[in-house]
């Protein structure tokens, strides 16, 4: 599911407009009434496109807030995949490569269906915070190549 994280667009005034900070892309757009709205609702937490568009179906019409919300994800910078924990992660164990090749499969299709290259992909080889876990085998040596193409 492609939830809009709380956290990844700051909004701020500027005279009389409203503008949008976009972490970590550092993209600075003017903000509307809906995609305030939109900001707003975050503050709740993070919430899916179709959980906004319901809930604020009763001030905008649901195009309104599609779109802004289109625009939002579509001024995103960094697309996080799922990260590939073989121990506490959604897959576990050495076999866990394809599941989480799957979320990178995701967003390059998505990424090419909006005419979007990919400039590169940053991963953390170990996961040193997670106390020295490694990631699932042939994991890199898959993304390099599914990038590279």
């Amino acid at each position: 599911m492609n939830l809009i994280r709380r956290g990844e667009y700051h909004a701020f005034a500027g005279g009389d407009a409203r503008f949008l900070y976009l972490v970590p892309s550092a993209a600075v757009i003017r903000i509307d009434d809906v995609t305030q709205a939109i900001l707003d609702a975050l503050e709740t937490g993070d919430r899916s496109p179709g959980d906004l568009t319901a809930s604020l179906g009763d001030r905008w019409t649901p195009e309104d807030v599609r779109s802004s919300i289109d625009e939002l994800l579509g001024l995103r910078a960094v697309h996080p995949v799922v990260a590939p924990n073989t121990y506490r992660g959604e897959a576990r164990g050495a076999d866990s490569t394809p599941f989480y090749l799957q979320s990178v499969d995701a967003h390059l299709v998505r990424l090419a269906e909006q005419g979007r290259q990919v400039a590169g992909f940053i991963c953390e080889p170990v996961y040193g915070n997670a106390g020295g876990i490694s990631l699932p085998p042939g994991y890199l040596q898959q993304v390099y190549q599914k990038v590279r193409n």
